[in-house]
């Protein structure tokens, strides 16, 4: 266990470091809401292909064995697959590195508090202390959680609902999560569309609506249903995968959306709020899965047991989704961006000001 572990610990140090720094990237290259969006919808979709990509790799160098189970001689072809994924990797980061500019000259909207001669639009930065005194910080992360909770739980959880539910061929393991991200990738160009029309709270209630939807088809779905057992296992399992990659593609583009609203100006410190987000990720999922994995009956004592993975499914994904729900409900009276202490320091520089600064971001 210690010697797994040691590389556990040394790949999330390296996925910390690259996930949270691509994504305080975002709130530095533009100011514009709608352009974070884009990016973010953007930075989704490529994710999902790249999950594709992976899954074709595997296909194709497990696939050429006549042999229809993996056993321990197959970790060389395991071996060239991680070499193919990280040599495509290397080249991708190049290209990264290379082509997007990080606009590290910009003067700092601060400056003026510093000694500026001008009164500046913008409040102070905000430090670690003062993140954890905005309610909204909280709100966000609890969004960001419930969302990272639907995502990783389905699926983590959706092979072993075909296998050990619903009893399915080996094969809908590899096509039925196939479907999943090949709608999510779709799902990512309409979420970040979704987002620009109608808005990132409106848009994040109808992507748990229809993760909610996704897992009440999944709970009724099989021998439970009776005449629609045949119908479920051949068409509407497709349906449900679809449903669960559209919803995990919308909330995650969405919520990510939510965290770099909830940024705004203060790109100083966002790759201090993607890293809180990120831990409350990281925590509430390592502790569902220990509690389902802990409740896991002896599938083959009791022919019901089987369903166990029906009702994770349906209680910790929709639960998720509708935890989600719950989160941005609270932030539906406030503005997400708008400070609590903006509103104490712009009732400070009033004086200054002769009157109200209703033209500062604080207001609109």
């Amino acid at each position: 266990m210690i010697y797994y572990s040691a590389f556990a610990i040394v790949f999330q140090f390296g996925w910390a470091s690259v996930q949270i720094s691509h994504l305080a990237l975002i709130p530095g290259l533009t100011s514009c809401q709608n352009e974070r969006t884009r990016l973010t919808a953007i930075r989704y979709g490529m994710t999902v292909v790249s999950n594709i990509v992976v899954y074709l790799i595997a296909w194709w160098v497990l696939g050429q064995s006549s042999e229809q189970q993996i056993n321990k001689d197959d970790d060389v072809k395991f071996r060239n697959i991680a070499l193919s994924v990280i040599g495509i990797g290397s080249v991708t980061s190049l290209g990264f590195h290379f082509l997007v500019k990080e606009n590290i000259d910009i003067p700092s909207p601060y400056s003026a508090i510093n000694g500026g001669s001008t009164m500046p639009d913008l409040v102070h930065p905000m430090g670690i202390k003062d993140w954890f005194k905005e309610p909204q910080f909280y709100q966000v992360a609890g969004v960001y959680m419930s969302t990272r909770l639907f995502v990783n739980l389905s699926q983590a959880y959706l092979p072993l609902y075909l296998q050990e539910s619903l009893l399915l061929e080996s094969k809908y393991v590899a096509i039925v999560p196939l479907v999943m991200f090949c709608s999510g990738f779709i799902t990512s160009y309409i979420a970040e569309l979704l987002n620009r029309k109608v808005g990132r709270k409106i848009s994040y209630v109808i992507g748990g609506m229809i993760g909610i939807s996704a897992s009440v088809c999944v709970f009724y779905g099989g021998d439970r249903v009776g005449k629609m057992d045949v119908f479920f296992k051949t068409y509407g399992i497709f349906f449900s995968a679809a449903l669960y990659g559209s919803a995990g593609s919308t909330l995650l583009i969405t919520s990510l959306s939510l965290t770099a609203e909830l940024i705004s100006s203060n790109t100083e410190s966002a790759a201090f709020v993607y890293g809180a987000m990120s831990f409350t990720d990281k925590v509430s999922n390592g502790l569902a899965v220990m509690v389902i994995q802990h409740f896991i009956p002896c599938l083959k004592c009791d022919p019901a047991n089987k369903w166990y993975f029906s009702d994770v499914l349906f209680y910790a994904t929709g639960g998720a989704a509708l935890l989600g729900i719950v989160f941005l409900v609270t932030l539906f009276p406030s503005k997400v961006g708008h400070r609590r202490r903006d509103r104490v320091v712009d009732t400070e520089r009033e004086p200054l000001l002769g009157g109200g600064n209703q033209g500062s971001p604080a207001y609109t």
